[in-house]
């Protein structure tokens, strides 16, 4: 064979990287196809399949849950039995203070007039809290 030039040695090289990727290609696929039918992939997509319907099932409870102890008053919200605060509540802030200011006022004028100011305070925040 005579001495390769630069030109021909790439043209080569491209028919080369062909060849192997080609060949590579159709390794690729039949390992492919390996995977598919062994019994370790088989026992993964079980696996998988019960981890979705394990993890349906806890998303159903975690809402039932948030659903139960959730009202007008708080927000409950899970977020995890490994965080430093799985549990957390928040409060909402729905009473303004014009409404707090409105039932005062109802409250004044239908109670006694022996109540004094803190008992009227006392008696409005109650009602507002149950």
């Amino acid at each position: 064979m005579p001495r390769l030039t630069k030109t021909i040695a790439e043209l080569l090289a491209k028919k080369i990287q062909k060849k192997v990727a080609d060949t590579l290609s159709a390794n690729v696929k039949t390992l492919e196809k390996t995977v598919l039918g062994s019994k370790d992939y088989k026992k993964y997509v079980e696996l998988v399949q019960r981890h979705d319907e394990e993890y349906k099932k806890l998303c159903q409870l975690k809402e039932q849950i948030v659903k139960k102890y959730s009202n007008d008053q708080f927000q409950v919200g899970i977020y995890g039995h490994t965080s430093m605060q799985p549990v957390r509540v928040t409060l909402h802030s729905r009473v303004d203070t014009e409404r707090i200011a409105e039932k005062l006022i109802l409250e004044d004028y239908f109670a006694n007039s022996s109540m004094s100011a803190d008992e009227l305070v006392d008696k409005v925040a109650a009602e507002l809290i149950n």
